[in-house]
């Protein structure tokens, strides 16, 4: 039992942890566990950093609102270096601007005295148009004369020129009975506008009678092209506005 002590004592000995060759054995482990734990370390937060990059619910703009989708709102300012996957749209095209600066007035303001005294026939359309024009700021010889070939043509379809026509039997005749005799709401004049369009559309400087030609041309001109977007040189409201075509009747 001595003996057999004695020759295990030395084993003993060797493979105890505050041996040399054991505290060596012991820092290599340490050694490979922590370049083990620092090359999954690294790994992670690659994965981490690219997740809440690309991730299609990963908070968005810079500013704080949200803009990459459904994800949580950022608590604080982005690092003026950080890059986002994420890009805003491209602005929606603008609406197709009216050309003339209108104002408007109320549909109580509109006034329906002089029916009757302005002259009728192509003539003095014409020369209607020619003043609206003017009024509305369209002075190009080509714009002009786009407008005014379309806009002859809504008054023959709908007046055959007659400067004190009034609809009185279509959708619009109703409401109390004006000074002309006719609905508030029915259709007047060479280009048929209803009050409620020529007040909207009404433009500054002209006249708030329904009845004056010169200032409903300027609310036909100026409606058509906030509506269908007609352009400000009326190249294109044949285009758009059926009515403007000779041979073409329906309602604008």
């Amino acid at each position: 039992m001595v003996a057999r002590a004695e020759n295990a004592g030395p084993a003993d000995v060797e493979s105890g942890r505050g041996s040399p060759a054991g505290v060596r054995r012991l820092v290599l482990r340490l050694r490979r566990v922590a370049a083990a734990y620092l090359v999954v370390a690294a790994l992670g937060s690659v994965a981490i950093g690219s997740t809440s990059v690309n991730c299609p619910t990963a908070v968005g703009g810079h500013d704080g609102i949200g803009q990459g989708g459904p994800g949580p709102r950022a608590s604080g300012p982005a690092p003026a270096d950080a890059t986002w996957w994420w890009q805003p749209r491209p602005p929606r095209p603008a609406v197709q601007e009216a050309a003339a600066v209108r104002g408007g007035i109320q549909l109580r303001q509109v006034a329906f005295d002089g029916r009757g005294v302005w002259p009728d026939g192509p003539d003095a359309i014409r020369g209607y148009l020619e003043e609206a024009l003017t009024r509305i700021g369209v002075t190009e010889a080509s714009a002009r004369g786009h407008w005014i070939e379309g806009m002859m043509t809504i008054a023959d379809h709908e007046s055959q020129f007659h400067s004190g026509a009034i609809n009185l039997s279509d959708s619009n005749a109703y409401g109390p009975s004006q000074l002309d005799g006719g609905p508030l709401h029915a259709t007047r004049g060479p280009w048929q506008v209803m009050p409620d369009t020529f007040a909207t559309f009404h433009q500054p400087g002209t006249s708030n009678s329904a009845w004056d030609p010169v200032a409903a041309a300027c609310a036909s001109m100026n409606y058509q092209m906030s509506r269908y977007g007609v352009s400000r040189d009326g190249s294109n409201q044949r285009a758009l506005v059926g009515q403007a075509n000779p041979g073409i009747r329906q309602g604008y």
